[in-house]
């Protein structure tokens, strides 16, 4: 089972309980309206069909067996008042395959900490399977030149901390491109419970024909914007 997120985008309209069923409706769905009291708790069950769960109020959690491929962009993790004891915010309780989960953009309040998790080492307890999840960040970057002009076409290459390169762009007409850097990935393995990959610092290299190339360092560590000024280069 791969869930996929998907937010509520306002061109559908105004979010509200008629909105969400006329969408729900429109692809296709059954819609039934539950309201559930707080600490109300499904133990570990099937579908025979196709689900989708939406929340209007409150807070929803999921678990699920082997999920992999997941992204979860722009969201906002907060522990809850009565949160037990010995709670995570990513527990990885998994014996399938649970890799390449991606929390993008997404910030943390009310103790809520992307640092806070559970992993065993594969093969724990007979059972614990492969676990991995990364934490990336946009930063939006606007190429200019001197004089305050769009730089269109410039290319852009980052290169991590442990040397990976990703090459962006060209800069469009606004000259306006996007990065997405990895923080850091954390995964196990047999003989350890939990790895921890660094990704950041990440240098930035900024080069179009006519101008002095530029090279910064960046800090993937929240979304960030950069407004960066090519010189023209009169060699």
């Amino acid at each position: 089972m791969n869930p996929k997120i998907v937010h509520w985008d306002p061109e559908w309209g105004l979010l509200g309980e008629d909105t969400m069923r006329q969408r729900l409706e429109a692809e296709g769905y059954r819609v039934s309206k539950y309201h559930y009291t707080p600490g109300t708790y499904f133990p570990a069950h099937t579908h025979s069909l196709d689900k989708k769960d939406t929340v209007l109020r409150g807070r929803l959690q999921i678990g699920w067996e082997g999920a992999s491929g997941v992204t979860i962009r722009a969201n906002t993790f907060a522990r809850g008042a009565r949160a037990i004891p010995n709670w995570r915010l990513l527990s990885f309780e998994n014996k399938q395959p649970s890799t390449s989960i991606v929390l993008q953009d997404s910030v943390s309040e009310n103790g809520a900490d992307i640092l806070s998790f559970l992993m065993h080492p594969i093969g724990f307890g007979g059972w614990g399977g492969p676990a991995e999840y990364v934490v990336q960040w946009t930063v939006s970057v606007l190429v200019e030149d001197a004089s305050g002009r769009p730089v269109a076409g410039a290319s852009l290459e980052t290169t991590d901390r442990l040397g990976n390169k990703r090459s962006y762009g060209p800069t469009d007409g606004k000259g306006a491109a996007t990065l997405i850097l990895n923080q850091f990935r954390r995964f196990n393995s047999v003989e350890s419970a939990a790895r921890t990959e660094d990704h950041t610092p990440h240098k930035l290299v900024i080069s179009k024909t006519g101008f002095a190339t530029r090279i910064l360092d960046i800090q993937a560590d929240r979304p960030q914007r950069l407004q960066i000024v090519l010189q023209q280069d009169n060699r």
